[in-house]
């Protein structure tokens, strides 16, 4: 258990790491930034701790993904994904420029500043974990990105997808052996011992598999969620299994979902959207309900590592008498390429006692778009929501 923080005026960060992968498969790590430095500086040093104490691992973790050094700009990864890279972060970066003085509220007192504030401050962390990767001595607070660093890390699993940007063929991609869902979660409700089960199993390839646990806490003036507590792998700000849950008593996780067909990427590209990991990290920061969460993570749809991301929301729980579940409690929001479909479905819960994922979309309109109506025809029950075989296995072990 971490001991309280007290920080001097002049400290920026405490971090603890340990090393357990051969004894329990876990690295651990904590961060804690003090409240009273500029937020760039907490999260670029936060980085930089985090990038100097996990260096070796994430060697290890990029050249088991092919990747190469950290910033190695002659391997074949980085050169196919540069150009997209420096052109999607002259977007964002541009974006933050506009909005740095803006301070008209949006709907439920979100404002665009705070989320391209809350952006400029993953860029920070990012490039201070390159910076402590490299050891740099003297380091300040920059947003000079490396596009070969721990940025291509974190988009790993969205690059298949910025491959269909580009496809001109628009052939459906059902074979690509690239593509492959991973991952089945649960939400399970105990009226009767007015209690929540969330799960989640990660299951993917053994070299993508080194481990590390890590809850930061970053004192942030924008984010409602100061603490975050993921798990997650070598140099990366997000989980990418994904699984967190928040200081503002949210859990957040999710399930791939693929898109059969390259025609549904039209329109895409590396400029006007924000890329999956980022939006991701700024709902989690920023959102205090389910549906704030998807409002946020709504924008700038990049269209790529498409989900089906479950929020559970346990400030909507209420066990002071009877325990029942009020509106707000699960929201289920599914993301394809140009369209993103979100609902409460604290409804479903109540009737059926527990939800299931498995990498096969619930809403109609995403299952349909998104191509698996046209694969259920052709494979059956493999791709139907109701009857594929985790679906059963679901429903007979609840």
């Amino acid at each position: 258990m971490l001991r309280p923080i007290v920080f001097s005026e002049n400290q920026v960060a405490y971090a603890r790491f340990s090393n357990r992968i051969n004894e329990t498969g876990w690295a651990e790590l904590e961060l804690v930034t003090n409240a009273r430095q500029l937020d760039s500086t907490q999260a670029y040093y936060a980085g930089y701790l985090e990038g100097h104490l996990t260096s070796h691992l994430i060697d290890s973790y990029r050249k088991s993904l092919g990747y190469g050094s950290n910033g190695d700009m002659r391997n074949e990864q980085c050169k196919n994904y540069i150009d997209f890279i420096n052109a999607n972060v002259a977007f964002v970066q541009q974006q933050i420029k506009v909005n740095e003085k803006n301070h008209e509220k949006e709907e439920e007192n979100l404002s665009k500043s705070d989320y391209w504030h809350e952006i400029s401050l993953i860029l920070f962390q990012l490039t201070g974990i390159d910076d402590g990767y490299s050891n740099l001595s003297n380091s300040k607070p920059h947003l000079k990105l490396n596009p070969c660093g721990v940025f291509l890390l974190n988009m790993a699993d969205e690059q298949e997808n910025i491959d269909e940007y580009f496809d001109e063929d628009e052939k459906p991609k059902t074979d690509n052996r690239k593509h492959g869902s991973k991952c089945s979660a649960m939400v399970k409700w105990l009226p009767h011992q007015g209690e929540v089960l969330v799960a989640h199993d990660t299951w993917t390839k053994y070299f993508s598999m080194l481990r590390i646990l890590k809850k930061y806490t970053f004192n942030f003036s924008t984010s409602m969620a100061k603490s975050i507590s993921f798990s997650s792998y070598p140099g990366l700000v997000f989980s990418d299994d994904d699984f967190y849950i928040t200081s503002q008593n949210l859990i957040i996780q999710e399930t791939s979902i693929d898109a059969f067909n390259s025609s549904v990427y039209k329109g895409l590209g590396a400029e006007n959207v924000v890329m999956e990991f980022i939006r991701n990290v700024v709902a989690n920061r920023l959102a205090t309900s389910g549906s704030q969460w998807a409002k946020l993570f709504s924008r700038h749809n990049s269209g790529t590592y498409n989900n089906q991301f479950m929020i559970v929301d346990l400030k909507e729980l209420d066990t002071t008498g009877r325990p029942v579940i009020k509106p707000g409690f699960f929201t289920v929001l599914e993301q394809q390429p140009n369209m993103i479909h979100w609902e409460d479905m604290t409804d479903y819960i109540r009737s059926t006692g527990y939800w299931a994922s498995y990498n096969v979309p619930y809403f109609f309109e995403i299952y349909k778009y998104s191509g698996f109506l046209e694969q259920f025809q052709e494979d059956g029950d493999y791709r139907s929501h109701r009857d594929t075989a985790r679906a059963k296995i679901f429903a007979r072990e609840e």
